[in-house]
């Protein structure tokens, strides 16, 4: 198992532990991956996220071993391991169903993956206790997986697979059986034990919440080729595609026109001091860009900004969010905080849109 890592060392600057090199992977005349190439640094956590049949989980299986490649590599620290069986990576999955041996004891359970590796006894034990402590399980070492919760039985599977000291977590929607508060709950204690423990973590999940709070970089990933790789935050704020934009959830796509590094919407040209993010030197004309509805501002009509008309308010308790309509007829969605006091803006009122230019993300343009 790789050791801790010092936190003050940033993901960027540690070692390679996971690179995967221009997989391909068909069934028949189905593509499944395209060309996928990606790092995973040591004690780093990557997401593969996206919708069903995007090729996510091939590409899991394929670094596990239970998949192989039409072509392409997947090296783990340093050593190629594209064609070697799972049993001989040193790497550990956890699966959705976290299939564990109804027969066996959480000990028993937790303990099988050494009994194969030939583990001594006595070591064997020491092992499979430390790893039901870490997970908080070591009362529970002699029930049966029928007698845990849910949340339980996601921990044994876990335990089971650091018991094995692997260079690699590999997880295929962990969570996926869990209601969603015990889900929420579940993903932070992961997040804690993977930090803990500085293993170097590849997570399978639809979830964007999820990727969000478990990992350092997100792939997202489409038609089995990777759309985006950048930090959480990152990707929040700026996807690069349509598809990465309506994937997590950007309320506003929005038609615009580019020139000289400053755009329009609406109708108006925007001042900024430097040109929009996603904005290629030199692009000019119609574009589409990408803005967060909590990231626009709402001001009295008059004041400078973008013109347009409330069509509707919904209240969802602490914000308000707003359909604003444009001169040029787009809509706009909004997110006001709600003050106290301060009624919903009724339908109909002008108002002033401020964009700020850090906010917008001009999408590339399509294929």
């Amino acid at each position: 198992m790789t050791d801790q890592l010092a936190p003050e060392t940033p993901v960027q600057e540690r070692a390679t532990a996971l690179r995967i090199s221009d997989l391909v992977k068909s069934y028949g005349d189905a593509i499944a991956v395209r060309g996928v190439s990606l790092d995973l640094a040591e004690g780093g956590i990557l997401a593969l996220l996206g919708p069903s049949g995007c090729g996510k989980t091939t590409i899991l299986r394929m670094i596990a071993g239970f998949a192989e490649p039409d072509s392409g590599s997947v090296t783990l620290n340093g050593r190629d391991i594209t064609r070697l069986a799972p049993e001989k990576r040193n790497a550990a999955m956890v699966f959705q169903s976290y299939a564990l041996f109804p027969h066996m004891t959480v000990a028993e359970n937790v303990g099988y993956g050494l009994k194969l590796r030939k583990v001594p006894r006595a070591e064997r034990e020491t092992r499979v206790w430390d790893a039901l402590r870490l997970v908080r399980l070591e009362q529970f070492g002699k029930r049966y997986p029928s007698e845990l919760s849910g949340g339980q039985q996601q921990r044994t599977a876990l335990a089971r697979a650091i018991a094995t000291r692997p260079d690699l977590l590999l997880l295929d929607e962990p969570f996926g059986a869990l209601d969603q508060n015990l889900r929420e709950a579940m993903q932070i204690e992961l997040r804690k034990l993977q930090e803990s423990l500085g293993l170097a973590t590849v997570i399978v999940t639809h979830d964007q919440q999820e990727a969000m709070i478990l990992a350092d970089r997100i792939a997202v990933v489409h038609d089995g080729r990777i759309e985006q790789l950048s930090p959480p935050a990152e990707l929040y704020d700026h996807p690069r595609t349509r598809f990465v934009a309506e994937f997590m959830g950007v309320e506003n796509i929005l038609d615009a026109a580019l020139s000289e590094g400053a755009l329009t919407i609406g109708g108006t040209r925007l001042a900024a001091e430097e040109p929009p993010v996603g904005a290629v030197p030199g692009r000019t004309g119609a574009c589409s860009v990408a803005v967060r509805a909590e990231a626009i501002g709402l001001t009295a009509a008059g004041t400078p900004g973008v013109l347009g008309r409330i069509g509707y308010g919904t209240n969802l308790g602490g914000r308000v969010l707003y359909e604003v309509t444009l001169a040029d007829g787009q809509v706009v969605r909004v997110s006001e905080q709600r003050a106290a006091g301060r009624p919903t803006r009724p339908v109909g009122e002008e108002v002033s849109l401020q964009f700020d230019p850090r906010s917008l993300t001009v999408l590339e343009a399509a294929a």
